[in-house]
C-alpha cells in the first residue's frame, strides 16, 4: 500500500492536473486507514481540481471494503 501511495504521489508531483492520479492516490491513501491523512489528501486534491470534489467526497465518505476499493481504483 505504501508503494502505491508513493507512486501516485510521484505522478501528482510531475503533473498535478492528472485527474486519475488524484483519485488513485486517494484510494491508495484510504488503504492506509489514516483518516487525518485521507482528509488532508482529499482537500489538497479538491483545491487543485475543484471539479472532482464529488468523486473525492465519495471515496472519503463511503465505507468501502478492500474488494470494493480495488474495483473502484480501476475506474478512478
Amino acid at each position: 500500500v505504501r508503494e502505491a501511495v508513493a507512486l501516485t504521489q510521484e505522478v501528482l508531483e510531475r503533473d498535478p492536473l492528472v485527474f486519475k492520479a488524484h483519485t488513485a492516490h486517494l484510494v491508495a491513501v484510504k488503504f492506509l486507514r489514516d483518516d487525518d491523512l485521507l482528509l488532508q489528501t482529499a482537500r489538497a486534491s479538491a483545491e487543485t481540481l475543484p471539479d472532482i470534489a464529488g468523486q473525492l467526497q465519495f471515496i472519503v465518505s463511503e465505507y468501502l471494503d478492500e474488494q470494493r476499493l480495488l474495483f473502484l481504483g480501476h475506474f478512478y
